[in-house]
């Protein structure tokens, strides 16, 4: 199993537009007839029916045929507007952190009852890219397992955020699946870090026939996949020496050339990786509370 986390990959941004001109026509496009319109694009059912999103899927839909239904590809363009407009915000979970947030609760830091918490997302749309292979989605119910590329996150209007986990993405093979989230209230974001998302067993423990022999995870609820977002948006927020300078993949001899390794995205990139324990032995930016969950 790989578990690639040394550079950014290809993501599902780069692989569902045709280029870097049909984003900008149809992006800016798209925001001038929001502007002309008046109308709000953070209401995912508004961005659907304006005359340049029809044109963008139809462009999308001709380029990628083996995609199906309309739905995927609307929720995917939404995300790709979005992501486009906050300035293409790529971040790079790695491999330690990930499992830090999925295993150890001390690594996130604790909110005590009653005392809020409200951090800044680390940009107001964008995509946080998972560790190759380590998290599983069925994106059918009784559906096959497909290994999570990312996640995508967009403004949904009304104080909602919307979120849409992508998988499926494997060399040679065409297209990608999606698995949007219905949008959630961003009020609740203090109680993400801590909601048990599974009503029997452990959350992310995996389903995959010997997944745990590599130590694989598993997403089977919305409340999971919220989970591990606030948690890497907390640890991001409060955890100096978290996120990375943005840098870029600089060609085939960066990832070594040898045809196994995955395609690196064009995309500038921020890893989002476990900071180093303070002198105190206390993680960077927190004091001694209890632990919740």
């Amino acid at each position: 199993m790989s578990l690639h986390d040394e550079y950014a990959r290809v993501t599902p941004y780069e692989m569902a537009l045709p280029g870097r001109a049909f984003v900008r026509e149809h992006m800016d496009a798209v925001a001038r007839e929001g502007r002309h319109r008046e109308l709000s694009l953070e209401d995912p059912g508004t961005f659907r029916v304006l005359e340049s999103t029809q044109l963008a899927l139809e462009k999308i839909r001709i380029q990628e045929e083996g995609w199906g239904g309309l739905d995927p590809y609307a929720d995917t363009l939404y995300h790709a507007f979005h992501f486009w407009r906050a300035g293409e915000p790529l971040f790079l979970l790695r491999l330690s952190l990930a499992r830090a947030l999925v295993e150890d609760r001390s690594s996130v830091p604790p909110n005590e009852t009653g005392a809020p918490w409200n951090p800044p997302l680390p940009a107001p749309a964008g995509y946080l890219q998972l560790p190759r292979n380590l998290f599983w989605v069925e994106l059918e119910p009784e559906g096959v397992a497909e290994s999570v590329d990312g996640i995508f996150w967009s403004p949904a209007g009304s104080g909602r955020l919307a979120f849409t986990v992508v998988a499926g993405m494997r060399d040679g093979r065409p297209g990608l699946g999606v698995l949007p989230l219905p949008p959630v209230p961003m009020e609740h974001l203090p109680l993400w870090p801590a909601v048990q998302g599974r009503r029997e067993g452990q959350d992310f423990s995996t389903t995959l026939p010997g997944g745990e022999l590599d130590h694989l995870y598993s997403m089977e609820t919305p409340g999971e996949i919220l989970k591990l977002m606030a948690r890497t948006f907390q640890y991001m927020a409060e955890v100096p020496g978290s996120v990375s300078p943005s840098t870029v993949t600089r060609g085939k001899a960066e990832v070594g050339g040898d045809g196994a390794s995955p395609l690196p995205s064009t995309l500038p990139f921020r890893r989002v990786e476990l900071a180093p324990p303070a002198a105190d032995s206390q993680a960077p930016g927190r004091t001694s509370q209890p632990e919740v969950n």
